[in-house]
């Protein structure tokens, strides 16, 4: 197969575990003998750049992607024409067989609704919820809205007909049919707002080989050694590790242990965690240790006893606790959203309800005490992981759904079109009594930096 992947940020300009995810696939299926071109956004670099089979040439706006570009219509679809006429040449140059649609968000809107459009078969990897939110971009709300003044609906209408032959004015007609979840949460949410999910796979992260522990371990650190690694942003909960540490100290001050925090993020949230440290008198058991590339992590996870992992929003599905489980470290996790389908109490990992730091402070006092339990968790889910989640696991299904994607698109079998616009506002009435914790903290805006955790 020839295809095109479309991936707002791609390695090594990247945040989170999803870009990663992507990259795996990548790899996988150039390594299986499929020529596989990538078309990603300018993140990490100043101007359009070409590197093998990548192609940096979009503007994206990461996470504020409905708040810009700023600039008036004309501009708008100016640079709209742009993208979409390259995402045509592309397609037409590598003579592409199929369209994989990964992270979206920061591309502008009607960019994103071309990439489905394209002529060729389309099949979206859909990592997160951002269809909640699709549909309140500039450039849709402009052409939705009526105008001002009646006189001006007819010639707006004839502008609309022409604009809409190069760039598309209405986001109605995307179809949805064909799509990858990371985690059978996110397609039942999905299923929930009306998106069609019969034809729909759900396939998991999964966690490369490298993570893998060859190193036996038989008991744990003195003093004992937690983890965090991640973005420090409000949605990842580590204020509850903090809070949590505090509480085992005031609690059972013969317990000896420090925590390391690996990571970066939002710098208001990390000012907000050094003083929640002063003020519970953590400066000696909790450090800041900055950012690690991945390549880095394997190593880093053998160093330690345990990992915390404190997301309070609904992950779709972590790669992070994956990664420690295959490392052999013991997991203290929330349960959030697609998370529940790797963290199972007692089995792979202890497990603590979002926010909650007295529960946390428990768990991490019982794995301090409790060393047949360290060590079984440490052993059943490295076992588990090896089984279930490797990108081995993950690539396998993902080039079965794009052949047989391509099977159906050549035999000519097609799917009737949602109304799209009736799913974008079935998600803007999800309550949060339906789907907890849905949303996006407002502290997780803003940009961070690119690279490493």
């Amino acid at each position: 197969m020839r295809i095109l992947v479309v991936s707002n940020l791609y390695p090594p300009h990247y945040i989170g575990g999803y870009e990663l995810r992507c990259r795996d696939i990548v790899a996988g299926l150039t390594e299986r003998g499929h020529e596989v071109y990538v078309l990603t956004g300018r993140f990490g670099v100043d101007h359009d750049v070409v590197e093998g089979n990548v192609y940096r040439w979009l503007p994206v706006f990461v996470y504020e992607y409905t708040k810009v570009p700023s600039d008036g219509i004309p501009r708008q679809f100016i640079k709209a024409a742009r993208a979409i006429s390259r995402v045509r040449h592309l397609i037409r140059k590598h003579n592409i067989d199929l369209v994989y649609i990964s992270k979206v968000q920061g591309f502008q809107e009607p960019v994103i609704t071309a990439f489905a459009s394209s002529g060729v078969p389309a099949v979206w990897d859909i990592s997160d919820q951002w269809l909640t939110t699709f549909g309140e971009g500039p450039w849709f709300s402009y052409w939705n809205r009526r105008p001002d003044h009646k006189y001006l609906s007819v010639p707006k209408a004839a502008v609309e007909r022409i604009v809409s032959r190069i760039v598309p004015v209405s986001y109605r007609n995307m179809n949805l049919h064909r799509a990858c979840y990371t985690s059978r949460f996110l397609c039942d949410y999905h299923a929930r707002l009306g998106v069609p999910t019969d034809e729909a796979a759900v396939i998991h992260c999964g966690c490369p080989e490298m993570f893998f522990n060859k190193v036996e371990k038989k008991s744990p650190n003195i003093p004992f050694r937690f983890l965090y690694a991640g973005q420090f942003i409000e949605g990842k909960g580590v204020h509850t590790i903090v809070e949590a540490a505090g509480r085992v100290v005031r609690n059972h001050p013969d317990l000896d242990f420090t925590i390391d925090l690996i990571g970066h993020g939002v710098p208001e949230y990390e000012a907000l965690l050094s003083r929640v440290i002063v003020e519970n008198n953590l400066q000696e058991r909790i450090t800041f240790l900055g950012k690690r590339t991945r390549e880095e992590m394997p190593a880093t996870y053998h160093k330690y006893d345990t990992l915390i992992f404190s997301s309070i929003w609904d992950e779709a599905f972590a790669l992070t606790p994956l990664e420690a489980m295959a490392s052999g470290l013991p997991v203290i996790s929330t349960a959030t959203g697609g998370n529940a389908e790797i963290i199972e109490e007692g089995n792979t990992a202890l497990e603590f309800e979002a926010g909650d730091s007295f529960q946390l402070a428990r768990q991490m006092q019982r794995l301090m005490t409790d060393k047949p339990l360290w060590k079984h968790l440490r052993e059943n889910a490295a076992r588990i992981v090896s089984r279930k989640f490797t990108v081995t696991h993950m690539v396998d299904a993902v080039e079965q759904y794009l052949q047989e994607t391509l099977r159906r698109a050549r035999k000519g079998n097609e799917y009737p079109t949602p109304e799209t616009g009736t799913i974008v506002r079935n998600a803007a009435r999800c309550s949060s009594k339906e789907i907890p914790n849905s949303g996006v903290p407002q502290h997780s805006f803003g940009w961070c930096e690119q690279g490493d955790l």
